[in-house]
Order: structure tokens, then sequence, then C-alpha cells
């Protein structure tokens, strides 16, 4: 995720992202077309402090250990529309430049990909969840993260 377009909080940022169409804060595009486009990325090997593995004092008590697999769940190429394939496709292969796995690169990240979330119908607000397990020395986990689109 591009951290400085992103609410984030504790340097990371969250799971869930609002942007109202066209808003140039968020909206890469800046155009007022029923959609809002943000760019989003991911990254390898980043100690997440909303996870568990902190101590009382907020420290953490393990390091990340090493990444073998990333696997995209969500969207799944095999989606109906060719658009939501396109999207899919260009995050796999962000995913496919990735270090050469298994890595315990620290902060790798993939390219930014640019996807697209349409409003719903009638105006309403549009959403898109992304999902990617990711398993590893500490055992399987779920990258996900949901963007809504608001009316302007």
């Amino acid at each position: 995720m591009e951290q400085d377009t992103f609410t984030a909080r504790h340097g990371l940022p969250l799971s869930r992202q609002t942007c109202h169409d066209g808003d140039p804060e968020c909206d890469t595009d800046g155009a007022i077309d029923g959609r809002c486009t943000s760019s989003v990325a991911l990254c390898l090997n980043v100690f997440d402090v909303r996870s568990p593995f902190l101590s009382r004092k907020g420290v953490p008590v393990c390091e990340p250990g090493p990444v073998r697999r990333v696997t995209l769940v969500s969207p799944a190429r095999a989606h109906a529309t060719p658009w939501w394939r396109g999207t899919a496709t260009a995050i796999q292969a962000a995913l496919g430049a990735l270090p050469t796995l298994p890595t315990a690169l620290r902060f790798a990240c993939t390219a930014a990909v640019p996807v697209e979330i349409p409003l719903g119908a009638s105006g309403q607000p549009g959403r898109i969840t992304l999902r990617a397990r990711v398993d590893g020395a500490h055992g399987r986990a779920m990258a996900r993260l949901t963007l809504f689109c608001l009316p302007p």
C-alpha cells in the first residue's frame, strides 16, 4: 500500500480504506467518473504492530520469518468481468516480480498496481476486497484490504 495516500495507524495502512470519487488525495485519476482508482502494493516481512505478537510494552516478541509462498485469493482471475480479470492479472504479475521465494528480505514490496473500485448501482458506495494468502515460517496468514468508493 502506498502509505502516503492511505489512512494509517502505527505507520501501517488500515485494512479498510475509504475514498470519494474524484478526491485527489486518494483517487489517483482525480476524475469524477463513477469509480475510484487506488494504487496498491503488497509488502512482505514487515512486522505488523497490530498483531498479537507484541509484549505488554508493545515491543515485538519475534521477528518476521521467511516467506515461502504468496497466493492471490481475491480477486480470482476467473471473476466474471474482463475489468476484474485484468486487475487480478496485474496483481498476479506484481506478485511474480517479488524476490525469489522463500525470502527473508525485509520490506520486500510489489510494484504499485492501479485498482479501480466502481461505485455501485444508483451511485451507491462500491467495495472491493483484495486478499492474499502468505505461507511462511510462522504459518499461514491472510493479508486483506477492503477498498470503498463513495460518491463525490
